[in-house]
């Protein structure tokens, strides 16, 4: 409607004719009728699909796109180790018309005879929507199949945003599922003037305990919106070192929910604390042998006698000093006791014959007053 033909354009084929080894194009010319100019509409897509006889995906799909009323034509592909068979059930016709609708288009192969594999499990296909802040604005979508299967994603829309690309990293709208699993990530713009309040989250608790359940540090709490992402590094603790998360624990990376959650970080106490040192007690039993280097020299024998006749001090008394003269060797008497020949010893001896000598004289004296008296 609103145009009529013309003719054929240059370098047409004639409208009819033969079909030859090489492709032939006919070039149909049309005129738009006075004062009927339309704007054309966009079609629904038109996705050709690749299956085998138990419709998994042998080949990635392949998407055309046009404008309502376009023709369009599809030539079954040539696949490596298949055959094809025929169109599957429900497909569109191998030559049509773009409608408002979108079509769908499934070539059936058959795998050629001896070549039969068993097919491999690929990783996950997971699909996530996001906004420029790489945000979650929809949950994820995964797909799965076998390696070497193609897939085909169509971006979803999502209300109040307009679809804009692919996110960095991202696999392709189309590709083949792999050993690996693989991620793409969709990226979205919020329309102008539909911004929205971003929601608070609930509270992150992070609590440090020990083996026991101890709590060994006061608990952080982070907070934040619904969606954004968080990450936890272990405290370093003095005298504790982190061993894992306990039970029920939240992970140490990952999202903030409506709801509140906890992580819990487990410790262990160290066996020895930082900063401690251990001192060598050197001190020996007393065994009335001193090694302590003291100029006051202790005595464990008794006083001289008394000169003049007086009563002796007690023979117990450990402080009583000798002479003078006897100092200075008694200090070195102590201090080299184990090395040195001890000379102290000597002047104890003849302190001690002398003594004897004294008392000897004393006890003659004694008799010799007594024997005048009778």
């Amino acid at each position: 409607g609103g145009y009529t033909y013309q003719g054929l354009g240059t370098g047409s084929a004639a409208l009819n004719g033969k079909f030859t080894a090489g492709a032939q194009t006919i070039t149909l010319v049309y005129q738009q009728n006075h004062g009927e100019e339309v704007t054309p509409t966009n079609a629904g897509a038109l996705t050709i699909k690749y299956v085998d006889q138990n419709g998994k995906s042998i080949q990635a799909d392949t998407v055309k796109s046009g404008y309502v009323g376009n023709d369009y034509g599809v030539t079954p592909s040539t696949i490596g180790g298949y055959t094809y068979q025929g169109l599957g059930k429900d497909s569109a016709a191998l030559n049509g018309k773009f409608t408002a609708g979108a079509q769908t288009i499934t070539l059936v192969y058959q795998q050629n005879h001896g070549e039969e594999t068993t097919p491999t499990t690929a990783g996950n296909l997971t699909i996530k929507y996001v906004d420029q802040n790489g945000n979650s604005i929809r949950d994820d979508d995964v797909k799965n199949g076998y390696v070497g299967n193609g897939y085909g994603v169509t971006p979803a829309t999502i209300g109040d945003y307009t679809y804009q690309g692919l996110g960095t990293g991202s696999a392709a709208l189309n590709g083949k599922f792999t050993a690996d699993a693989q991620t793409i990530t969709l990226v979205y713009q919020q329309n102008h003037g539909e911004e929205t309040t971003p929601t608070a989250a609930g509270d992150l608790t992070v609590k440090y305990v020990d083996q026991n359940g101890n709590s060994i540090r006061n608990d952080d709490v982070k907070s934040g919106y619904v969606g954004n992402g968080y990450g936890v590094t272990p405290a370093t603790i003095n005298g504790y070192t982190y061993q894992s998360l306990g039970q029920d624990s939240a992970a140490l990376s990952g999202n903030f929910t409506e709801n509140a959650q906890t992580i819990t970080l487990v410790y262990r106490r160290d066996t020895t604390v930082p900063g401690k040192t251990t001192g060598t007690d050197t001190t020996k039993p007393h065994d009335g042998t001193s090694t302590t280097t003291d100029t006051s020299t202790s005595s464990s024998h008794g006083t001289l006698p008394d000169t003049n006749g007086g009563a002796t001090a007690s023979t117990t008394q450990k402080h009583q000093s000798l002479p003078d003269t006897n100092r200075d060797a008694k200090t070195a008497t102590t201090q080299n006791r184990r090395t040195l020949p001890q000379t102290g010893e000597q002047t104890k001896r003849s302190a001690m014959i002398i003594g004897t000598l004294l008392l000897s004289m004393i006890g003659i004296i004694g008799i010799w007053k007594h024997q005048r008296k009778a």
